[in-house]
Parts: structure tokens; sequence; C-alpha cells
């Protein structure tokens, strides 16, 4: 009884980091990842052979990947968005976020400019 309790609140602390937008171990494990990332390569290399997967950090796609979740009769599929890129543009690419940051004037207090 004690090991059903400990699973069924596993199961709720595992949905609740679903909703908060991140992909919890317990749904997808780091070998599971691993594996599919590995087919999706493959299938890239027959069928798409000038692209190539931009990121394969795993912990990228555990804490700010972009993905779906839906139910299909009895189970829960993730659709994980996985980048991808031409294979001439994988070594300058880097994936960065912007901030937009106001710049005050310094001659006039109401006017600001904001780069981006």
């Amino acid at each position: 009884m004690v090991f059903e309790l400990a699973d069924i609140e596993d199961l709720y602390n595992s949905v609740q980091i679903l909703n908060n937008g991140h992909i919890p171990y317990r749904f997808v494990s780091h070998s599971k990842l691993r594996k599919g990332l590995h087919v999706l390569k493959q299938q890239l290399r027959l069928h798409h052979s000038d692209l190539v997967v931009a990121v394969e950090n795993l912990n990228y796609y555990y804490k700010s990947s972009d993905f779906h979740v839906f139910r299909y009769s009895r189970h829960l599929i993730i659709s994980l968005h996985v980048p991808l890129t031409l294979k001439s543009l994988i070594n300058p690419l880097n994936l960065v976020k912007f901030q937009k940051i106001p710049i005050i004037n310094p001659h006039e207090n109401s006017h600001y400019t904001t780069l981006k």
C-alpha cells in the first residue's frame, strides 16, 4: 500500500511538472530521449541528408524545450519539437535568447530607447 501511494504521488508530481512546461524524467527517461534523438538523426541521414539536429544536449529538452501533450486512448503522447539546422550552419549557429533593455536618455527623462 505504501508503494502504491508513493507511485501515485510521483505520478501527480510528474503531471504538475508537465503542466509547468517541463518534461518530467518519469515520463521520458534519458535513455528513451537519447534513443528517440538517435532514431531522428538516422531518419534525417536517410531522407534529408542536408539537415541535422541543432541541439543534442538532453538537458535542453527537459528544461527549455517546446512540446505538445495529448492523450490517445490510454496513452499520453508527448510531441517534442526538435530544432533542426542545415549541416553548413551547424558550426557558427548559436542559440540565444534576447531580452529587451530600455535605455533612458540622459537629457530627457520621458524618452527612452529599447534595444532589440
